[in-house]
């Protein structure tokens, strides 16, 4: 399990990226269905709704790390 961690923070953005461009071309040369848009603009409109999903994403995982560091874990009852 170490081993596939290891590898996944190493090189698993690449594979992210190269994984992306890999399925656009496909879906460029076998299309899933008819276009109803231009591609760039379609491409446009995804990556601006996508924005706040980040950045929930980032807060989130900001927040809990420090959730999670700090003493709440810690707290006792004295009843």
């Amino acid at each position: 399990m170490l081993m596939i961690k290891s590898i996944f923070d190493n090189y698993g953005t690449p594979i992210l990226i190269g994984l992306f461009i890999i399925l656009f071309i496909v879906e460029t040369k076998f299309q899933l269905r008819k276009r109803v848009q231009d591609r760039w603009k379609k491409i446009v409109i995804n990556f601006i709704v996508s924005i706040p999903a980040f950045v929930h994403g980032k807060i989130n995982d900001k927040i809990g790390v420090e959730f999670f560091r700090s003493s709440f874990f810690d707290f006792q009852l004295n009843l």
